[in-house]
């Protein structure tokens, strides 16, 4: 390849440099040519084809100037030939450095998760005035691609979503937050008592690729079904009347 360039007209590996002021350069850098461009350039015997490696500019109280730096078609072969030997254009590296290429990534795409089942539990707030929802949701564990082919799942991701009605009829579904399990089971918390939600879950390998999500599954959350117990009985007071009712706080039973 090298004799076949050189019996082009090219010269051996070599760089020329070309100076340039802008108040009478002919072309300009950024403006006519950049970096990387091919362009003709004169020679003590004749034009050459050459690429522009480099591009220098100096700016002082003269004015602005600079110079281009140029390679010859042999130079360009060679510099890409030394890439694809150290294996920076992908291939192997054969200098015998001992570097090991790092492992390729898996691209391959989980298969989607399967059999999305959930069940809605309520909850008191710790500070026992009022209560809150989840849903414990479990699927089939995903172990293949989707060709079939076994692969490693690093964690799942589940979403909910619940039905808004519009006052002039129809409705949609808004999305709620995103939540990571690295199994395939999860509690999904902050849930609205009474309320019907639709879950869906993808898988994410190992390397980053995520599965299409899953069939939605839906989970209607239970209400708090247990009354309140009786309160104590209330104190009655009258004055100028203005009738004040209190109470201490505490149940019939005295809890």
């Amino acid at each position: 390849m090298a004799q076949r360039t050189l019996k082009s007209g090219a010269h051996p590996e070599q760089s020329v440099k070309r100076e340039w002021v802008q108040t009478t350069a002919l072309l300009l850098p950024w403006k006519h040519y950049e970096q990387g461009d091919w362009m003709w350039v004169e020679r003590a015997d004749g034009r050459e084809w050459m690429r522009v490696q480099q591009v220098s500019v100096t700016m002082n109280a003269n004015g602005v100037s600079g110079h281009v730096t140029f390679g010859s078609l042999l130079d360009d072969y060679l510099t890409r030939l030394a890439k694809k030997t150290k294996g920076i254009a992908g291939l192997s590296a054969t200098s015998g450095s001992g570097v090991r290429p790092n492992k390729p990534a898996d691209r391959r795409k989980p298969k989607k998760p399967e059999g999305g089942v959930g069940a809605g539990v309520v909850l008191p707030y710790e500070n026992g005035k009022g209560y809150w929802s989840a849903a414990r949701l479990t699927w089939a564990p995903v172990t293949t691609d989707d060709r079939g082919v076994e692969i490693t799942i690093a964690r799942y991701v589940a979403q909910a979503e619940y039905e808004v009605h519009l006052p002039k009829g129809g409705s949609y579904w808004q999305g709620l937050w995103h939540i990571s399990s690295a199994s395939n089971a999860m509690d999904y918390p902050n849930l609205d008592p009474g309320v019907q939600y639709r879950f869906h879950v993808y898988a994410e390998s190992s390397d980053g690729v995520y599965s299409d999500w899953s069939d939605y599954f839906y989970v209607t959350m239970p209400r708090d079904t247990e009354p309140p117990p009786d309160p104590s009985t209330p104190t009655l007071a009258q004055r100028q009347g203005v009738l004040t009712v209190t109470w201490d706080g505490r149940t019939k039973a005295g809890g």
